[in-house]
């Protein structure tokens, strides 16, 4: 599959379609009108009759442009229940699509689990069971993912959002948003990676998405969300996840005016892709991230007094505040500066069942740190070398 709506790589795209069609392979050039962001690769085998499956899911193009500046994740299984949603997904691209059981895909499945997982939240607060969720994007637009998470909010989920780009949430303010925390890092590499991390009472769940929170990602593409199911896989994205949230140099905290502030412990110095660059084996492995983190762990927002409201009392929230104008985006994602590639680890094949696990004060993942390459290199424009906080992306 070439999208042909790929913004400046059509031509690169029908190069390479047509190479592959000699070649004898099937090329689809996308569907009508949805474009086909979703990044999935797949590989079937018949081995004494049987079909095995070998899966790679990520939040990135496979691209050699952008693998060299862009951090993603890629999740490499052999996970039997996945394989079998891969097929059903490709499927779908011709015809009618078959149910998937543990891939969420938009424009259908993906924004109503979604709600469903946020909600879950804030009912486990209520109950005083464990609730918290983290979630990085690259941008935070749509308005029901807004209101749901200030809903949560009010019902006592701490929520943590590491947000890129461009986010209609203002943390810190009181009846929304008092337990939410808004922070954004912007830096060597473009963070690029969707990784959605749910306390669930205590059985953290993990999901790895192509998609951000915003109505195009999530009303009018193809994208897939899925589950980091092997608890040392999780444990590896929960770790990242935690590394970033903790960056000294590079973070900036959202304020309730919606400025950004540096973080309070600047001169700490602790810089999250550096970190990656030299360590990324001892930060996947849980345990391993270096002690002067725990340190930095303090949760940024006072505690506040148990809220013994039920989630159907809680505040309404004004249509007017969440129905925010999706902001204009530039064509491309942009970093300030080239630098290499940060070193890949391939996942092992994953296994199901969920392990009981705390959500730390942050989440990380990760089996590959960049996207698998594509093709012949394009030339790099302007747009590609100059960085702004709250660009987002338009592939």
């Amino acid at each position: 599959m070439f999208d042909a709506h790929a913004r400046f790589d059509e031509e690169n795209n029908l190069y390479w379609g047509e190479r592959l069609s000699r070649a004898g392979c099937q090329v689809k050039y996308g569907v009508p009108n949805l474009k086909v962001h979703s990044k999935i690769a797949m590989i079937e085998r018949n081995v004494d009759g049987k079909i095995l499956r070998t899966l790679h899911l990520g939040t990135g193009n496979y691209h050699d442009g952008t693998a060299k500046l862009y951090t993603d994740f890629g999740l490499l299984t052999a996970d039997v229940a996945l394989g079998e949603d891969a097929a059903a997904y490709f499927r779908g691209l011709d015809d009618e699509q078959p149910p998937m059981k543990e891939i969420y895909k938009s424009p259908d499945t993906m924004q109503p689990r979604l709600l469903e997982l946020i909600h879950r939240e804030a009912v486990n607060a209520q109950l005083g069971l464990p609730a918290g969720i983290f979630a990085k994007m690259n941008a935070l637009t749509d308005p029901k993912i807004a209101k749901a998470l200030m809903e949560a909010s009010c019902a006592g989920v701490h929520i943590r959002l590491m947000v890129r780009g461009a986010c209609c949430i203002l943390p810190g303010i009181k009846g929304y948003t008092e337990k939410i925390e808004v922070r954004s890092i912007v830096g060597r590499h473009l963070e690029h990676a969707r990784a959605f991390a749910f306390q669930n009472g205590g059985l953290t769940e993990v999901y790895l998405s192509s998609a951000d929170w915003m109505q195009r990602n999530l009303y009018k593409r193809f994208e897939l969300m899925f589950p980091v199911k092997a608890p040392e896989t999780r444990d590896a994205v929960l770790n990242v996840l935690d590394l970033q949230w903790n960056d000294t140099e590079k973070c900036r905290h959202r304020m309730s005016d919606g400025s950004y502030h540096v973080s309070p412990m600047h001169e700490a110095g602790v810089n999250a892709q550096e970190e990656m660059l030299k360590d990324a084996d001892g930060i996947f492995a849980r345990g391993r991230v270096e002690s002067r983190l725990q340190e930095l762990a303090e949760q940024s927002v006072p505690q506040q007094e148990d809220d013994q409201r039920t989630v159907s009392s809680l505040p309404e929230i004004p249509a007017d505040e969440t129905e925010v104008r999706e902001e204009t985006m530039t064509d491309t994602e942009t970093v300030t500066e080239q630098s290499t590639e940060p070193a890949e680890k391939t996942e092992q094949p994953e296994t199901a069942g969920a392990e009981k696990t705390d959500l730390p004060s942050s989440d990380g993942e990760t089996s590959q740190k960049t996207p698998a390459k594509r093709g012949r290199p394009r030339k790099k424009n302007s747009e590609e070398t100059n960085s702004h906080h709250n660009n987002a992306e338009q592939e």
